[in-house]
């Protein structure tokens, strides 16, 4: 990423990062009130980026149920309309900075799907791991993702083909991810992820920073397409929840919560990782 890459998303001074943290607790409103405040300024590209695990579905949903409630009264009509312009901004600045990660999934994807057709050493899959944290990133969630929605599948309906693919895939993430460095480079809330334990009544203790790369984490998994991403966005938010709500008593507001909806802007992929099979069976 080139200096000029950089300081179109970074806040140069410490005290002016510090300044437009928004808290990993705060109410939906006062996010909102944050972006409204920020909205006509020439960072709000930073602002958004620095602040992007608090920019959900939830809470674009609660921006078009004001600008609706405005809608309903002819004097507020003028607020309703920046209401959909400031919407419309945060559209367009969550596009520019998912952009790498939307990009880095598709590429993982087409690595999955190439493994699966033929054997390889685990030497040879490592080797298709490029060491930098994004492409990491991408392709524990596309590997992950394919195992969640394979065993979800598999508890409506289970055959060999299934099966084998199932376990084809959990062994190219074991092996993947066993070599130390990838793993070092591995998210620790990956990492979190994939030693949660559902059974336990007592969830175990999270700092807030892995907290956060949570949120993060939902929120790009909520742009992608549901056929593929939908079972382990399930799955994180559960997670998410138990969590928020063992450390601050506080429960996780879901989309269906909210009375008044709308389709929010989707990233275009192609990815239908339900359909990934092992095509050496």
């Amino acid at each position: 990423m080139s200096c000029d890459t950089r300081s179109q998303f970074y806040y140069e001074k410490t005290s002016e990062k510090k300044l437009n943290r928004q808290k990993i607790i705060l109410p939906i409103d006062d996010v909102i009130l944050g972006l409204q405040s920020n909205e006509t300024e020439k960072d709000f590209l930073k602002f958004c980026f620095l602040n992007r695990e608090n920019i959900s579905y939830v809470l674009l949903y609660q921006i078009t149920a004001l600008k609706l409630k405005k809608e309903e009264d002819e004097q507020e009509i003028l607020r309703g309309n920046k209401i959909i312009g400031l919407r419309k901004k945060i559209l367009e600045n969550i596009q520019l900075i998912d952009q790498p990660v939307s990009q880095s999934l598709i590429v993982s994807e087409k690595i999955i799907k190439e493994i699966l057709t033929k054997e390889y050493s685990d030497g040879e899959l490592k080797s298709l791991v490029k060491n930098n944290k994004l492409n990491i990133s991408s392709l524990w969630i596309v590997l992950t993702a394919a195992i969640t929605a394979w065993e979800k599948k598999i508890e409506f309906e289970e055959d060999e083909v299934s099966a084998q693919t199932l376990e084809r895939i959990k062994k190219i993430k074991k092996i993947i991810f066993s070599d130390k460095k990838i793993s070092f480079l591995l998210a620790k809330e990956f990492v979190f992820i994939d030693f949660f334990n559902f059974e336990e009544s007592k969830s175990p203790d999270v700092e807030i920073g892995c907290l956060d790369g949570l949120k993060l984490l939902i929120c790009f998994l909520e742009k992608l397409p549901k056929s593929s991403y939908g079972t382990l966005l399930e799955k994180v938010s559960e997670i998410y929840g138990k969590v928020l709500f063992a450390k601050f008593g506080i429960k996780k507001q879901f989309l269906g919560e909210n009375v008044i909806q709308f389709s929010p802007k989707k990233i275009t992929t192609d990815s239908r990782l339900v359909n990934i099979k092992d095509k050496s069976i």
